[in-house]
């Protein structure tokens, strides 16, 4: 995240982005491997009544997630996903200028959202966890066997797609990401840059906090 700050106000290019996406993704790993123990232990204490109630969350948040973006025209998803983008860069920079909104408005016409597809993934990665606990219900394995199998899962999450299409979607969508975040870091006035430089300080004063604690 510090590195981040730096190729914030240096004006990084998509070669730099790509490298802090890496660096945020390999952080997120360490992050979930360090409480594995815990994961681990959740895991073997959750009762199916508890595991329904899991089941019954996801798709009250999959329902939701169809009834905000999936039912609506093709035209009516463009609009809501440029009014999440902004607001998302709004969040970051403080306000978006006119020439970043833009860029955005230009980003969604070449990459309309997927919303569909999104879903759909989300579900498969829902029914995964779902699986796991059904797994570790059923089997009553060890605690050294239930965290090994936690594991797999867990790095699981961080390999790319097996199927070639779907691998190389969300590659290409990878790289239109960071052109965009980098058209707006080139376009952001120093105001815009320390407003992110504190919320990334913001994000690595809780990582601190919370790694303390551990």
């Amino acid at each position: 995240l510090t590195q981040m700050q730096s190729k914030l106000m240096a004006n990084s290019g998509p070669a730099e982005i790509e490298a802090s996406f890496q660096q945020v993704e390999q952080f997120s790993q360490s992050v979930l491997l360090k409480a594995l123990p815990e994961l681990t232990d959740f895991a073997l204490a959750m009762d199916a009544s508890q595991k329904a109630h899991l089941a019954r969350k996801f798709e009250k948040n999959n329902e939701d997630f169809r009834d905000k973006y999936l039912d609506l025209t093709p035209e009516k998803q463009a609009k809501a996903r440029f009014k999440k983008v902004v607001k998302q860069a709004d969040d970051w920079l403080g306000s978006v200028s006119r020439t970043q909104e833009a860029i955005i408005a230009n980003y969604l016409d070449k990459h309309p959202p997927n919303y569909a597809q999104w879903l759909d993934d989300s579900m498969t990665r829902q029914r995964a966890v779902l699986q796991l606990l059904t797994q570790i219900q059923n089997e009553k394995p060890s605690r050294e066997v239930a965290q090994a199998m936690v594991q797999r899962a867990i790095l699981a999450n961080f390999e790319p797609a097996e199927q070639v299409a779907q691998r190389t979607q969300a590659e290409a969508s990878r790289v239109s990401i960071q052109q965009l975040m980098a058209d707006i870091i080139r376009t952001s006035s120093q105001e815009q840059k320390v407003h992110a430089h504190k919320k990334l300080q913001g994000w690595i004063d809780d990582c601190k906090y919370l790694i303390a604690r551990k």
